[in-house]
C-alpha cells in the first residue's frame, strides 16, 4: 500500500513539474512572439512615418526607401549568424542583447538628425529583428512537434506575404 501511495505521488510531482515547466517555456514563447512583433510593427512604422520625416526632417522619399531597404538587408545578413549562435549559445542571452539592440536602434530612430543616423538606426533595428525571429522560430521549433512546426511555417510565411504595410511612401 506504501508503494502505491509513493507511486502515486511521484506521479503527481512529475505531471506539476512537467506542466509548470510547459507553462514556463509558453510564456518564454510568448514574450519572444512579442518582440517579433514589436520589431514587425517597428518595420512597418517607417512607412507611416514618411510624410513626417519628409516634412519636418527634410529627409527625401529616397532616403525613407533606403532607410526601408536597409532594415531588409540587415536582417537577411544577420539571419544565419543569428541561428548560429542561438543554436549554440541558447535563446535567454542572445534575446536580452537583441532587445537592448533594438532599443539602441529604437532610440536613434526617435530623433534622426541626418540620412546617416536614420540608415544606421534601421540597420541596428534589422539586426535586432533577425534575432527576434529566429528565436521565436526555434522556441516554438521546441514547443511543437515536428508536423506542426512546418504548419506554423508556413502559416508565417503566408501571413508575412499577406500582412504586408500597404502603406504608400510620400513622394
Amino acid at each position: 500500500m506504501k508503494k502505491l501511495e509513493e507511486n502515486i505521488q511521484y506521479r503527481f510531482n512529475n505531471r506539476f513539474k512537467t506542466l509548470s515547466k510547459k507553462i514556463l517555456l509558453i510564456l518564454i514563447w510568448l514574450s519572444a512572439v512579442a518582440f517579433y512583433m514589436y520589431t514587425r510593427m517597428i518595420n512597418t512604422s517607417l512607412s507611416a512615418f514618411s510624410i513626417p520625416l519628409i516634412n519636418q526632417y527634410g529627409f527625401s522619399s529616397i532616403d525613407i526607401a533606403f532607410a526601408i531597404s536597409i532594415y531588409s538587408i540587415a536582417m537577411l545578413m544577420m539571419k544565419i549568424p543569428v541561428g548560429v549562435i542561438v543554436d549554440r549559445y541558447g535563446i535567454d542571452i542572445p534575446v536580452m542583447i537583441a532587445m537592448a539592440v533594438v532599443l539602441i536602434g529604437t532610440i536613434i530612430f526617435a530623433f534622426p538628425i541626418n540620412s546617416a543616423t536614420l540608415l544606421a538606426s534601421r540597420f541596428i533595428i534589422g539586426v535586432g529583428t533577425a534575432f527576434a525571429m529566429m528565436s521565436a522560430c526555434r522556441l516554438t521549433s521546441i514547443i511543437l512537434n515536428k508536423r506542426l512546426f512546418r504548419f506554423y511555417l508556413f502559416l508565417w510565411l503566408v501571413s508575412s506575404f499577406y500582412f504586408r504595410s500597404s502603406a504608400k511612401l510620400c513622394c
